[in-house]
């Protein structure tokens, strides 16, 4: 079972930031989001999507006039029946904080992450066959941001990098509902890390309605490309294998995959990828706001599409 990349969600949230670069104000903020994504599993040469529901806080404050700090919450459910025969389900928990820094129209950003993926598949008629994923991550980045405004438009170019390190266990349970037999159970470690970059190109329109209250529409598109990655099998059925040079295997963003497509996929995605987004903020008042946005991948193994609304407050 191969899980999609969660982290292009949250992709392009950095980079949206830069609409409203060249109005940044001191100010401490709020946001509640809803929304919903396309998550792929891949089961028995079968892809199967899943879109989980998912519920986010984000809290962001000016330490200074130039420096800001942010914290975000992210967390994904979802569960899906597969021809009457098995039950797939999924949960994602996601922690991230990013310290940002305004020099004129540049930003400097550096962030951190970590995340939780639990996937699980049941079979219904064999109540005793089951198997189980887990990918545990954390990520560290930085970015170089410019934004400029011209009238009511904004721009923003934005260029980044990241390193991530993952651990990914997997245990199948087989075994027959009446039997005497105890279950056997399979269980699979590894590891790794990837090192990818990204740019990202975005503009915005901002329409007044009155003092207080008006509509910013914007779009952004972006492109990744994982510069390398490494997948190492540590065990197998509780048996540790050898990780020597024999047991490596590196992606150096050529096109070859490390042989562990499972965890790597995970965390990294695809050798490279781009990203389209659109989003429309609508200021309801000096302190509320209230935002959709969407998403979607395209050049990419999993052309995800994902939406949300959020509730905003400035204090």
């Amino acid at each position: 079972m191969r899980t999609q990349n969660n982290n292009k969600y949250c992709n392009y949230s950095a980079a949206l930031l830069l609409l409203t670069l060249t109005t940044h104000v001191s100010a401490t903020n709020l946001n509640i989001s809803y929304g919903q994504q396309e998550y792929q599993v891949n089961f028995q040469d079968e892809t199967v999507t899943l879109n989980p529901n998912g519920k986010g806080a984000f809290f962001g404050t000016n330490l200074t006039d130039d420096l800001s700090l942010n914290l975000d919450y992210q967390t994904w459910q979802g569960d899906k029946n597969i021809n009457n025969r098995f039950n797939t389900d999924m949960k994602l928990d996601t922690l991230g904080a990013s310290l940002n820094y305004y020099l004129d129209e540049w930003s400097f950003s550096l962030n951190y992450s970590q995340s939780d993926i639990d996937t699980a598949v049941y079979d219904l008629k064999k109540a005793a066959q089951t198997r189980n994923e887990n990918t545990e991550s954390f990520s560290v980045g930085g970015s170089l941001g410019y934004g400029f405004s011209s009238g009511t438009w904004f721009y923003g170019v934005l260029v980044s990098g990241l390193y991530s390190e993952w651990d990914f266990d997997k245990s199948q349970i087989k075994g027959k509902i009446k039997s005497n037999k105890a279950p056997k159970i399979l269980t699979e470690k590894s590891s790794g890390d990837s090192t990818s970059i990204s740019s990202s190109l975005s503009a915005a329109h901002y329409w007044s309605l009155s003092e207080n209250t008006g509509v910013m529409l914007g779009a952004l598109l972006s492109w990744n490309y994982l510069i390398s990655g490494d997948s190492v099998l540590i065990s197998r059925n509780g048996r540790n294998i050898n990780t020597g040079a024999n047991q490596r295997n590196t992606s150096r963003g050529t096109g070859a995959r490390a042989t562990n497509a499972t965890a790597l996929n995970s965390i990294s995605g695809d050798d490279s990828y781009g990203q389209l987004a659109v989003y429309i903020s609508y200021d309801i008042s000096s302190s509320w706001s209230v935002d959709l946005d969407s998403s979607v991948n395209f050049e990419s193994d999993s052309d995800a599409f994902t939406s949300s609304v959020t509730l905003g407050y400035v204090f």
